[in-house]
């Protein structure tokens, strides 16, 4: 079981009202999402595919502490994934809500009384999202979200979750 592990990436389409990639808005994003356990930096870009769908791709890196009685565990790695939005307002603004596919690779370590170890993890993760997007004159923006997503290790699945902000330019 990995305790703890965060890992942020998010993937999946989101419902559009149409597919002229050139008409609607694009956005670039760095992005920060942490929990109790670890941190999340990644760079983030978002094209609109109607009036409240949006296409989002990102990459990034990871690193998490998970330390729990007699059981310590240590990782970080790299995530890449797409996913998408609905803006329920339209405009690529206002209250969202998302869903994404990331893959991830990551190098873990860890320990407990008995034994200790190190293991490379690959996996394909799952994951809602939420937030609100509020926008500054009309090029800049400001995101408060929230998200969660499913991993699992051995036939076990666990909750991973996180909570943060993004800034961006549009363009």
């Amino acid at each position: 079981m990995i305790g703890g592990l965060f890992i942020l990436f998010q993937a999946g389409i989101a419902y559009g009202d149409g597919f002229a990639f050139s008409t609607w808005p694009k956005e670039a994003q760095i992005r920060v999402l942490a929990n109790a356990k670890g941190r999340l930096y990644l760079l983030e870009v978002e094209q609109g595919v109607g009036r409240r769908g949006t296409v989002v791709v990102r990459a990034g890196g990871f690193s998490y502490d998970s330390k729990r009685k007699d059981y310590t565990e240590e990782g970080s790695g790299t995530s890449i994934g797409f996913g998408g939005k609905y803006y329920f307002t339209g405009g690529m603004k206002g209250i969202y809500a998302g869903c994404g596919l990331d893959y991830f690779r990551a190098s873990i370590d860890w320990e407990n009384p008995t034994d200790s170890g190190s293991a490379t993890l690959s996996q394909l993760m799952p994951d809602i999202f939420a937030g609100y997007k509020i926008l500054f004159y009309n090029k800049m923006s400001f995101e408060p979200s929230a998200m969660i997503g499913v991993i699992s290790r051995d036939d076990e699945a666990e909750a991973v979750y996180g909570w943060g902000a993004a800034i961006g330019l549009r363009f």
